[in-house]
C-alpha cells in the first residue's frame, strides 16, 4: 500500500489539470474531461490547509499499477478492480460491469494504526477524511449499490443490499438497527431508472435523498470523536453543494458492541452486472499544533511528451505532491537544489528532466524536516512490449487465426497499445490493419510471414515477425450438422416428434426464432431504396402449424439406453457424455438437453502432442451461424457453421517447469492420447455442429525475429519465438521435447 501525504483538494487535482490543458481537454473522453473542466473552474476556490495539517493516510493511485497495491481488494471478484488512467493522472476504477457478475464487495482498509498509539495522533479528537468519487453508471435492474465508511471494517453479517443497516433476521425492524458506520450513501431507485442518473439515500435517511448525475463529486467528513459526530457535505469539484449535515453516532450497535469512531477503511458494494464506480485522491489528515513537515509523494506521470504533446523520448515527467504551508526541496537528476513554493504550483510541482539519475525531495515547516524520498530516473526510450500471438484456430493447410495480444500492465503509466500488423503471403496474399486494441485477431489463408508492431505515443515500439510455415491437415471430422436421418439412424438413434413450434421458450426456440436461414438467389430483386435484397428461406423455421416442410427433424438415444459402452463406440476416436442422452437435429447437429452441473464432457481419443482440436457449436439457437446466398437446402448445409467455440492442444500429465514449479506444465502421452472437452450446456440452445481434430503435416520450429525485445534459447514456441521462461498457455519445445505450459 502506497503512503503519501495529505493535501488540498486543489492540491492533489492539480497533477490532473497542468497547464495548457485545453488540447488534452479535447482528446479525453467526456467523463475526465468534465472531471478537468470542473476543476480548472474550481481553482483557488477550496479551503487550504495550514502548515499543522498532518497526513494520515492518503493515496492518489499515481505511484501504483494494480489495485492491490494501493490496498484495495474483494473477496469474490477481484477482476473488477482496475487502476484507470488518462492524461491527467490516474484512479481507482472498480469496472464491475466488465465482469457481469451479481452484486460484489470492494473494500480499502487502512486500519486504527494510522491514528498511532491510542490514538495520540489526533490532538484534539478531530480528523477529515475527504475522496473523490465518481458514479460513472449503475445498474438499471438492481438498486444495492452502496458506498460505506466503516470502524468495524465490516459490514453487518445480514444481507448487503438496500436496507443492510437494518434489522437483522428475526429482530424488529423498527428497533433493532444496524448503525455502526460514519457514514453512507445508498442507491435507491427512482421511477424512471438511467444508469448515469443514480439517486442515493444518505446515511440511511429516506428524506434525504440525492441524485448524482455521471460526474465527479468531492465528499468530506469532518469528524469529532468526542462529540461522536461526521459533519458531511458532498459537492462536484466546481464547488457546487450538493447536500451537506451532520450525524450523531450512537456509542453502542443494537447489540451492545461498541462502535468506534475511527474510519478504518471504506466498503464499496456494486449491485449486479453494469455498475462502475471510480474514486481517487483519499485523504485522512487531522490539525497538529507542532510543526508537521509530511513526507512529499513523487510520480512517474509522464514519459516520452511533454504537456503540449511535442514527442521526445527522453523526457520524464514527475509530479510531486506536498502540503500547503510546507517548504518543498528538490535535488534534479543534474544535482541542482531547488526550493519550490506551494503556491506557485497548487501543491503539485511538475519535474520534468532528459538526464538519467537520482531525483531528491523533502519538506520542510519551521523546524521540521520530512523523511527524504529518493527516485531513480532512467530517461532511456521506455520501449513498449511486443505482441504476445497465440493461434486460436486452424484449417487445411496453413490457414490460422491468430489472437493478438499485448499486456501493458508492467509498462510505466500502462499506456493504451496499439498493434499494426501485415501479412505477406507466398501465394499474394496481403493483409493489413492498424491501430488494433490487444485481443484482435487476424485470419490468414496461406504460408507467409506475419508481422506485428506494438507502439504508443511517446514510446519506443516493437515488432515482431512470424513465420506462417505450419502446416495443418484433417486427421478426423465429426461433421455432426451434415449427418443425414439415415446416418444416424444407423447409429442407433431413433426418431422423436419433428419440431415445429411458433413457441419461443425451451427448445421451440429453434423453430420459433427463425435463426437458421438462408436467401435464395432466385428471389434477387431491389427494395425500395435500390438495393439488392433476397427472400429468406427456413428450412427449420415455424411457418404455420400443419406445415411439414420447414420443420426440424429430431433423433434421440434416450439416458437409459446411453451405457458407457454406447457413449465410446457410437463415434471412433470420440467418448460422448455417459448416462445423459444424446439428441441429433438433422442439418444442425448434436445436441444434450439433460444438462449435468451445466456442462458435459466428450473425450477425443488417439491424439499425439502436435494435434489440436477445434470445435464448432451454434449459440442463441443459431443466432451466429451463416446466412448464404445460394440456390437451394443442399448448398445451405454445405456453408452451415457456427462459431469456433473451443481451439485446444491436447495435453495430460504433469511435469514441472524450468524453475521447478509444479501444476503448470503438461506433456501427452503417447499411450494415452486423450483430451477432455468441457462442453458448457447452460441451456439448450447450443449445438455442436462440427469437431475436428488436426495434425501436423510439417515439424520443426520457424524462425522469429524480435527487435527491442531480448529473448535467449531455452523455450521456442510452435509459432517460432523463443523465451527465458514461458509467458502463456500454449506447447513450447523444451530440452528437446514438446511440452504444454498452463498459465
Amino acid at each position: 500500500m502506497e503512503y503519501s501525504p495529505a493535501c488540498t483538494v486543489s492540491g492533489c487535482q492539480s497533477q490532473k489539470n497542468s497547464k495548457p490543458f485545453i488540447n488534452q481537454f479535447l482528446s479525453t473522453k467526456f467523463f475526465h474531461m468534465k472531471k478537468l473542466l470542473t476543476f480548472a473552474f474550481a481553482v483557488g476556490m477550496i479551503a487550504t490547509a495550514n502548515a499543522g495539517t498532518r497526513n494520515l493516510y492518503s493515496q492518489d493511485f499515481e505511484g501504483v499499477s494494480t489495485a492491490a497495491e494501493a490496498g484495495w481488494v474483494s473477496p469474490d471478484n477481484a477482476a473488477a478492480l482496475l487502476i484507470g488512467s488518462d492524461e491527467f493522472g490516474k484512479y481507482l476504477n472498480i469496472n464491475h460491469k466488465s465482469t457481469n457478475a451479481n452484486g460484489r464487495t470492494y473494500d480499502c482498509f487502512w486500519g486504527a494504526d494510522v491514528y498511532g498509539e491510542n490514538a495520540s495522533m489526533l490532538e484534539d479528537g478531530k480528523y477529515t477524511l475527504t475522496f473523490d468519487f465518481f458514479p460513472e453508471e449503475t445498474a438499471v435492474n438492481q438498486y444495492n449499490s452502496s458506498i460505506s465508511i466503516l470502524s468495524n471494517l465490516r459490514c453487518p453479517d445480514n444481507q448487503p443490499y438496500i436496507g443492510r443497516w437494518t434489522h437483522a433476521e428475526g429482530f424488529d425492524a423498527e428497533t433493532m438497527k444496524y448503525v455502526g458506520y460514519l457514514f453512507d450513501l445508498s442507491q435507491v431507485q427512482l421511477e424512471a431508472q438511467d444508469a448515469t442518473q443514480i439517486q442515493f439515500m444518505v446515511n440511511g435517511n429516506d428524506q434525504d435523498l440525492i441524485v448524482l448525475p455521471a460526474d465527479w463529486y468531492t465528499i468530506t467528513l469532518d469528524v469529532d470523536v468526542n462529540a461522536r459526530t461526521v459533519d458531511y457535505s458532498i459537492e462536484s469539484l466546481a464547488g457546487t453543494p450538493i447536500t451537506s449535515g451532520s450525524r450523531t453516532v450512537p456509542a453502542t450497535e443494537w447489540n451492545g458492541e461498541e462502535i468506534s469512531m475511527y474510519a478504518e477503511g471504506m466498503h464499496v458494494l456494486c449491485a449486479r452486472y453494469t455498475t462502475i464506480f471510480d474514486f481517487d485522491n483519499i485523504k485522512l489528515t487531522c490539525e497538529s499544533s507542532q510543526d508537521v513537515a509530511n513526507t512529499p509523494s513523487v510520480a512517474l506521470t509522464g514519459l516520452g511528451k511533454d504537456e503540449d504533446g511535442n514527442l521526445n523520448l527522453n523526457l520524464r515527467i514527475y509530479t510531486i505532491n506536498w502540503v500547503e504551508g510546507e517548504q518543498l526541496h528538490v535535488i534534479g537528476t543534474d544535482g541542482v537544489e531547488e526550493a519550490i513554493s506551494y503556491f506557485d504550483w497548487d501543491g503539485a510541482y511538475k519535474y520534468q528532466t532528459t538526464t538519467s539519475g537520482k531525483l531528491e525531495v523533502w519538506t520542510t515547516c519551521g523546524s521540521a524536516e520530512s523523511e527524504h524520498v529518493v527516485t531513480d530516473v532512467d530517461c532511456a526510450p521506455c520501449v513498449v512490449p511486443a505482441a504476445e500471438v497465440a493461434i486460436t484456430s486452424v484449417t487445411n493447410g496453413y490457414g490460422k487465426t491468430y489472437k493478438m495480444t499485448v499486456d501493458n500492465s508492467s509498462t510505466p503509466l500502462s499506456p493504451v497499445i496499439f498493434i499494426a500488423y501485415t501479412f505477406k503471403g507466398e501465394n499474394g496474399e496481403t493483409l493489413e490493419a492498424e491501430e488494433l486494441n490487444s485481443g484482435a485477431t487476424v485470419t490468414v489463408s496461406e504460408a507467409g510471414v506475419l508481422t506485428l508492431t506494438t507502439s504508443a505515443f511517446g514510446y519506443a515500439s516493437s515488432t515482431i515477425t512470424i513465420n506462417n510455415d505450419l502446416e495443418y491437415v484433417e486427421k478426423n471430422v465429426y461433421d455432426f450438422a451434415r449427418m443425414t436421418a439415415d446416418d444416424v439412424k444407423a447409429l442407433g438413434f431413433a426418431a422423436i416428434e419433428d419440431l415445429n413450434s411458433g413457441t419461443t421458450s425451451g427448445e421451440q426456440n429453434w423453430t420459433a426464432r427463425k435463426r437458421l436461414y438462408y436467401y435464395d438467389i432466385a428471389t434477387q430483386h431491389e427494395d425500395e431504396e435500390g438495393n439488392i435484397v433476397y427472400d429468406a428461406v427456413y428450412p427449420y423455421g415455424y411457418i404455420a402449424d400443419d406445415d411439414t416442410e420447414h420443420v426440424l427433424h429430431r433423433y434421440l438415444i434416450g439416458e437409459e439406453e446411453m451405457t458407457e459402452e454406447v457413449a465410446a463406440s457410437l463415434f471412433p476416436g470420440l467418448v460422448l457424455w455417459n448416462g445423459l442422452a444424446a439428441q441429433m437435429n438433422i442439418g444442425v447437429g448434436l445436441i444434450q438437453n439433460a444438462t449435468k452441473n451445466n456442462y458435459n464432457t466428450i473425450k477425443v481419443k488417439g491424439l499425439t502432442l502436435a494435434d489440436v482440436v477445434v470445435v464448432n457449436t451454434t449459440n442463441s439457437y443459431g443466432s451466429d451461424s451463416c446466412h448464404p446466398i445460394c440456390a437451394n437446402y443442399a448448398e445451405y448445409l454445405a456453408q452451415f457453421g457456427g462459431t469456433d467455440y473451443a481451439f485446444a492442444m491436447a495435453t495430460t500429465t504433469q511435469i514441472e517447469d524450468a524453475s521447478g514449479k509444479s501444476a503448470t506444465c503438461y506433456v501427452l502421452p503417447e499411450e494415452d492420447g486423450t483430451y477432455t472437452f468441457y462442453y458448457k450446456l447452460y441451456r439448450i440452445d447450443t449445438a455442436l455442429t462440427k469437431l475436428t481434430v488436426f495434425e501436423q503435416n510439417t515439424a520443426g520450429v520457424s524462425n522469429v525475429a524480435v527487435d527491442n525485445v531480448v529473448l535467449d534459447n531455452k523455450f521456442y514456441s510452435i509459432d517460432g519465438r523463443v523465451f527465458d521462461a514461458p509467458i502463456a498457455t500454449g506447447i513450447y519445445i523444451h530440452n528437446g521435447k514438446k511440452v504444454y505450459i498452463r498459465k
